[in-house]
């Protein structure tokens, strides 16, 4: 339809601190300040702010929700051993908008965070951890040094699903390493039988991805 005189009211300031809109004012709320794996931008606490100012029923959200995943990324491209014992590369490597240079990950290879659960960005937890296993066929060995933990976010652009903004953003050119980046095996665990280690992570969504963030083999219980 056509957009009235005074239909649109344009507001600048900081969403983090600036006044808010009156509750249940909002039809729609667009935000592009959303990081990969929802890291290092705040989006998550700007949704989560502005979450009693959209209404209720009518009102929605762009993007409107967002599944999480994880997956171990090599970061050199000497990481597969071969039965002789040397080192192949085993993914094809990128280069990303930043010119850093990260492997193409195969969708499989991802494991869905929280069972695969769709969060509505005005309810994004506030913390997200847990322990998953090490790759198949891998040992504590085989991680020092060569891998880090990563996380993305797959974004739902609408309520019906009909537009998702996911593969090249976020599994390929951007995710996002937990922690320090790479795992360095404490000495006690490195010959231990993998199927007792496991991965430890833990981050907040919006938070820093070194600062707020861990990913640790440890033994588990």
């Amino acid at each position: 339809g056509v957009i009235r005189q005074g239909q649109v009211v344009v507001r600048q300031g900081d969403a983090l601190s600036g006044e808010l809109p009156p509750k249940q004012s909002i039809d729609l709320f667009v935000s592009e300040t959303l990081g990969a794996g929802l890291l290092d931008e705040k989006g998550p606490q700007i949704f989560s702010r502005f979450a009693p100012c959209i209404k209720e029923k009518e009102g929605s959200t762009i993007p409107h929700r967002t599944m999480l995943s994880t997956a171990f990324i090599p970061l050199n491209q000497v990481i597969s051993r071969e039965a002789d014992g040397t080192f192949t590369a085993k993914y094809p490597f990128v280069l990303n908008s930043n010119g850093v240079a990260l492997p193409v990950i195969p969708n499989e290879e991802w494991t869905p965070l929280e069972g695969g659960k769709e969060f509505p960005l005005t309810d994004i937890p506030k913390r997200l951890e847990g322990v998953i296993d090490f790759p198949p066929g891998s040992t504590a060995a085989d991680l020092n040094g060569h891998y880090g933990l990563a996380v993305c976010a797959e974004f739902i652009l609408d309520r019906d699903k009909r537009e998702v903004a996911s593969r090249y953003d976020t599994f390929i050119t951007s995710p996002m390493l937990l922690g320090p980046g790479v795992f360095m095996v404490p000495d006690e665990l490195k010959n231990a039988n993998p199927s007792a280690l496991g991965i430890r992570f833990s981050f907040v969504p919006g938070g820093n991805s070194q600062k707020e963030s861990k990913a640790e083999i440890v033994r588990k219980e």
